[in-house]
């Protein structure tokens, strides 16, 4: 339990209500951009790829953005729920900055991501299906 940790729901699918959220917790909090976010989300491919788009820009420079379980997709066909490439697809994309067809995260969304991410680290966990990225902000 800690005062400075606060643990925040949102649906991603619902932009108005995110950004009512981050209003709201930016104000009462006094700040504009987080240290650390992490998506441990619904892992259905939709959701991983439209919070990585939109929160990703709330984070502070040097911050963390986390998504846990991202390969989930990848394990699980009904967490596929769209056609699409996978996220570590995406991940690689990103890092070796090449563009790449997406109907969610679009290509000023992609040079944004490109250029603001300095660091992707990714990590097998002990099951078979858990896998975490650590992607650092510059």
């Amino acid at each position: 339990e800690s005062k400075k940790i606060h643990v925040y729901g949102i649906d991603i699918n619902n932009k108005k209500r995110t950004k009512k959220i981050l209003n709201e917790i930016f104000e009462k909090y006094d700040f504009s951009f987080f240290d650390l976010i992490i998506d441990d989300g619904s892992h259905y491919l939709s959701d991983i790829l439209f919070s990585l788009k939109a929160l990703f820009r709330y984070v502070k420079k040097g911050g963390i953005y986390i998504i846990e379980d991202f390969k989930y997709p990848n394990y699980y066909e009904q967490n596929r729920n769209i056609e699409h490439i996978l996220v570590d697809q995406v991940l690689k994309n990103l890092q070796e900055k090449r563009l790449f067809n997406s109907n969610i995260i679009k290509n000023d969304d992609q040079v944004y991501l490109q250029n603001n991410i300095s660091k992707i680290a990714i990590y097998k966990g002990n099951l078979k299906d858990s896998d975490i990225c650590f992607i650092e902000k510059i």
